[in-house]
């Protein structure tokens, strides 16, 4: 079993809140943001075990996030439709890309990888 904590950096309302239900649905504790210094402010208290970034979001947040040695290994997923998506992520220091528009299976197959394994006897969180 594992546990995946995930922040979602994602500036549109609809899309974020609709991302935020679908993740939980899937069992993902998740919370959402539209907000570069909120998105900041709560990666440093929650201590996610990914950060979906939305690439107009991207460059403010990966650059605060990896100037800061407790969040400076944070995986952050960059998502966008961006024509050169791949070279922007790598600029930011990015662990996967996610191209817009993407499928919920990619998402939850993209982020897989970043979840943590449960230690043994632990309970999941509700």
């Amino acid at each position: 079993m594992t546990r995946c904590d995930v922040v979602l950096a994602e500036d549109d309302d609809d899309l974020r809140a609709a991302l935020v239900l679908a993740l939980e649905r899937h069992g993902l504790s998740v919370v959402g943001a539209g907000d570069e210094a909120v998105v900041v402010s709560i990666v440093r208290a929650y201590h996610p075990s990914v950060l979906i970034l939305d690439l107009t979001m991207g460059c403010h947040v990966a650059r605060r996030l990896r100037a800061d040695p407790a969040t400076r290994t944070l995986p952050i997923v960059v998502a966008s439709g961006a024509r050169d998506l791949e070279r922007q992520a790598a600029r930011l220091g990015a662990a996967a890309v996610l191209p817009k528009p993407f499928g919920l299976r990619d998402l939850y197959a993209t982020i897989r990888p970043f979840c943590r394994p449960l230690a043994a006897g632990s309970v999941r969180p509700v």
